[in-house]
């Protein structure tokens, strides 16, 4: 559903629903919804184990939302548990 821009190694490109995107291993990426709807992506990993990394982006206990701010914090503070690197900020 929706639409999804991903910058994928210096190239911006943008999927609708049903559309695919490849990212390489290794590349520097990141994804957006930067349309006014609601959109899914489902995400395929490999290797996997890496779920938990995306924690970074739970709401509160109360259910609010954290601000960007907290969740590249978030993303920040996770990401060496998975060998991973955040370059930051987003191109997006």
């Amino acid at each position: 559903e929706g639409e999804i821009t991903f910058y994928i190694d210096g190239r911006i490109i943008t999927r609708t629903a049903g559309g695919t995107a490849f990212i390489p291993r290794g590349a520097a990426h990141c994804f957006k919804n930067t349309s006014r709807q609601m959109a899914r992506v489902l995400v395929m990993f490999t290797p996997g184990q890496i779920e938990g990394f995306f924690e970074f982006g739970e709401p509160f206990v109360d259910g609010t939302a954290p601000t960007e701010e907290m969740i590249v914090g978030r993303m920040n503070a996770l990401a060496p548990a998975y060998g991973l690197e955040v370059l930051g900020p987003s191109p997006l």
